[in-house]
């Protein structure tokens, strides 16, 4: 088991700021969002200057690649995207990149239930409105596509299903890797999208250690039933603090064999006005107390 220090943790820091944190507390690994990376390029710097930066620490994971379903005049972009998430993850010596299911604007998802939208609106709406069996097999065409190109740059996926979209659930994103035939495809276990889309423990002990890439320790709060979540809201919270069994989660994941990436993961505006550098710290600290890793103190 190990632990690496997610761009959550430390959301308002510039890359090098992070990336010092992660280096300065003792972080086996970071993962890292790739907006940060960009900019931090756009600037006009390259991704050799961070080099020292991760000299002891290995980048598991670059996320994430949004609304993998675009079809139409949008699925050259999405291929796009792949090529150049994965041309980096490739320079950084990172073996994983992130895919998410969208739409990811959870606003746009929750105009379109309530039928606030009209036809001129142009927003992205990716597969909203299509029966479960075609969203599985346009997304696995998306995904078959956005595989081989990862794997001629030596990456493999994890697949993330969002909690507010029509593919929400790891239990599709499986369907979706069977069905796309991509060998180098497999999902993160994010407690908080799990558990507020009503899959179990009990699931995540069902799978087999091999399709899990990464998990994402976090927290979060009840969801209304009939509610379109939205993560703003409902994971403003301390991990540790809210509603999610966390232990349990963990045990469920232990219990698969798995013994790869627990990554960071936290969406709280309250934490966000806090010191980054101490809450990297207790996050660190927090999740070596529930692994089992060194420490035993546990901190709200």
């Amino acid at each position: 088991m190990k632990i690496s220090m997610n761009s959550t943790a430390t959301r308002y820091c510039n890359l090098v700021e992070e990336l010092q944190i992660a280096q300065e507390l003792g972080f086996e690994g970071v993962e890292i969002t790739v907006e940060k990376i960009y900019r931090y390029l756009d600037c006009g710097y390259s991704l050799d200057s961070l080099q020292p930066l991760l000299a002891d620490m290995e980048v598991v994971g670059i996320g994430a690649l949004q609304n993998i379903e675009r079809q139409g005049d949008a699925y050259q972009s999405y291929l796009d995207d792949m090529w150049r998430i994965c041309t980096l993850a490739q320079a950084l010596n990172c073996k994983r990149v992130q895919i998410c299911t969208g739409p990811s604007d959870v606003q746009t998802v929750r105009d379109f239930h309530a039928g606030n939208m009209t036809a001129d609106d142009r927003r992205y709406k990716g597969l909203l409105g299509v029966s479960e069996q075609e969203l599985i097999e346009r997304t696995a065409k998306n995904v078959a596509a956005g595989a081989a190109i990862a794997a001629e740059h030596g990456i493999e996926l994890y697949m993330e299903p969002l909690a507010w979209v029509p593919l929400c659930k790891v239990s599709q994103a499986m369907q979706v890797i069977e069905a796309s035939g991509a060998k180098n495809v497999g999902v993160v276990i994010d407690f908080w999208h799990m558990w507020t889309t009503g899959e179990t423990p009990e699931y995540v002990e069902s799978l087999d250690k091999s399709q899990i890439k990464l998990v994402h320790i976090c927290d979060g709060l009840p969801v209304q039933p009939g509610e379109i979540p939205d993560q703003d809201v409902l994971r403003d919270v301390w991990t540790g603090a809210g509603y999610i069994p966390l232990k349990r989660w963990i045990d469920a994941v232990q219990k698969t064999g798995f013994d790869g990436w627990y990554s960071t993961e936290i969406f709280s505006n309250k934490i966000y006005e806090r010191n980054p550098r101490q809450t990297a710290s207790l996050l660190k600290q927090n999740f070596e107390y529930m692994l089992g890793i060194e420490n035993n103190s546990f901190y709200y």
